[in-house]
């Protein structure tokens, strides 16, 4: 005779701590899962914005390495100096040369303007270019690029002989020697008359961001 206990499922009790366990590990595994996500997105944003810092301040020293001493002349407005800080510090422009994105074929003899603009209602810095530095026709500026997010502020000092570090890339007792009146000779070519010496001896440039603080760049010009 066949004894039945052989035949017997499992209670109720071992299917109810079965499914507990089975409920345990699929919300651990779940856990997991969110971990591992939330880390990769973590590091994607890490990543995009080290990209972004490397590429703004690669792109910053670049100009400043390529600085020249020559005036700019925008349409219909007097010239400005080789480097120029607008009164509110939201603007650092600088007269350029012989970088690569820029030939000689856009019509600007290799000479060009670029324009760094701190965007102060989101935290943006961007940089825009003229593509000569005697432009006759606004449309040569070209559209501006966003470059770096969470940055609220930009300084600029300079470095002068006999004079140290000041506030702002231009030396207060010769800006106000630039007086030539703009002619169409002067937006011919870099004319003699085009040139200024207004240069420092050394530029820095800090940007004050929201991530990683005060970034400062110094570069001599000389």
């Amino acid at each position: 005779m066949t004894d039945g206990a052989g035949d017997k499922g499992i209670s109720l009790i071992e299917l109810v701590v079965a499914m507990a366990i089975f409920a345990l590990v699929a919300v651990m595994g779940l856990q997991g899962l969110s971990g591992m996500l939330h880390i990769r997105d973590r590091l994607t944003e890490m990543d995009d914005t080290t990209s972004e810092l490397s590429r703004t301040v690669a792109l910053l020293r670049n100009d400043l390495n390529a600085i020249v001493p020559m005036r700019f002349f925008p349409p219909g407005e007097g010239p400005d100096n080789a480097l120029a800080q607008s009164d509110d510090g939201r603007i650092f422009a600088l007269s350029l040369a012989g970088q690569p994105e820029l030939s000689p074929a856009t019509g600007g003899g290799g000479f060009h303007r670029a324009e760094w603009r701190l965007d102060q209602t989101d935290k943006t810095l961007k940089r825009r270019v003229w593509t000569t530095l005697t432009p006759v026709d606004p449309q040569v500026l070209q559209p501006a690029l966003t470059l770096m997010s969470g940055v609220e502020e930009m300084r600029i000092r300079s470095y002068w002989s006999g004079m140290g570090w000041i506030d702002g890339p231009t030396n207060p007792v010769l800006r106000n020697l630039v007086t030539a009146e703009v002619s169409d000779e002067d937006r011919t070519g870099p004319a003699p008359e085009n040139y200024s010496d207004f240069l420092p001896l050394a530029i820095e440039v800090t940007l004050n961001t929201v991530r990683w603080g005060d970034i400062t760049l110094v570069e001599t010009l000389r």
